[in-house]
């Protein structure tokens, strides 16, 4: 795993035909995300990266904002 900008992740994953990347920013889509995972369990593994744009390290309740 090299660690690298958002956009160039982005590009990687449409150029190299794995997907994309996805933003969740609303419930409605985390829980969209949390269904398609719980229906491929044959997936080896998942990477989730998450980024304060706010302020680094900052949390709401416990959870990442």
């Amino acid at each position: 795993m090299v660690k690298t900008q958002w956009h160039n992740a982005k590009r990687h994953c449409l150029v190299a035909g794995h997907g994309d990347l996805v933003d969740i920013r609303d419930q409605w889509k985390q829980d969209y995300v949390l269904r398609c995972l719980a229906n491929h369990t044959n997936v080896p593994s998942i990477w989730l990266g998450l980024k304060d744009s706010e302020k680094e390290g900052a949390t709401a309740e416990g959870q990442f904002t």
